[in-house]
């Protein structure tokens, strides 16, 4: 009974054997969580600059005058101002590092400006969409609605 010489504990080599397996485990599991990790990134400046977007429309119909969101594609900073009162911003705001690139469809440009006017009526002057992007190749845009300017991140 007291003779026995059974070892109740872990080896060295077995120690090692089971830290090399988390390691490698490690290794493949990485890659995976970067991606997941970018993504949430640029969903969560897509869903910030779709609520700024409605703030617009949002501005222009209780004010009952046109407002304007320009952005600028190039440091991915952008500003809401009244139509014709350029320094009159009422919201300025700038993409967070997520974003790696930004690139708009269907709205009105000018060099790196991209602009989002709405009308006294709630409605946009032009529907369209923005596409932000981060380094590791993923993707999502903002959607603007003709006619009822429903903002919509997909």
């Amino acid at each position: 009974m007291f003779g026995s010489n059974q070892s109740r504990g872990f080896t060295l080599l077995e120690i090692v054997l089971v830290v090399l397996i988390l390691g490698i485990l490690a290794l493949a599991v990485a890659p995976v969580i970067g991606r997941t990790v970018g993504g949430v990134g640029i969903k969560t400046e897509a869903l910030r600059l779709a609520e700024d977007i409605r703030y617009t429309q949002h501005a222009a119909f209780s004010e009952g005058q046109n407002f304007r969101l320009a952005l600028d594609t190039s440091t991915g900073s952008y500003r809401v101002y009244p139509v014709g009162h350029t320094g009159d911003v009422r919201k300025e705001a700038e993409m967070g590092d997520s974003v790696a690139g930004i690139s708009s469809s269907d709205l009105p440009t000018d060099e790196d400006m991209t602009y989002i006017t709405y009308l006294p009526t709630g409605a946009p002057s032009q529907a369209g969409s923005i596409t932000l992007s981060n380094d590791s190749g993923g993707s999502i845009s903002v959607i603007i609605a003709l006619g009822t300017g429903r903002v919509r991140v997909q």
